[in-house]
């Protein structure tokens, strides 16, 4: 199986910029350095942590990309 960084190494240059929003979803999904298996989160609390962390990536791939171009 491939690792996200042999996948995010054949991105074309186009997508440069979200190469490291790749890696901080990876994160939240999987757990640090994705390791194989799928976070668990449970109950409502849980579970709006999870999305508030992707929200909060996504924000910050948004304006770094605002401030380089």
């Amino acid at each position: 199986m491939a690792q996200l960084e042999d996948i995010i190494a054949e991105f074309s240059q186009r997508f440069e910029d979200v190469k490291e929003l790749a890696k901080e979803l990876r994160d939240i999904l999987f757990g640090e350095g994705g390791a194989p298996f799928v976070r668990t989160y449970e109950g409502d609390k849980e579970r709006n942590k999870m999305y508030d962390e992707m929200i909060n990536a996504f924000n910050k791939a948004i304006e770094k990309n605002r401030k380089v171009g």
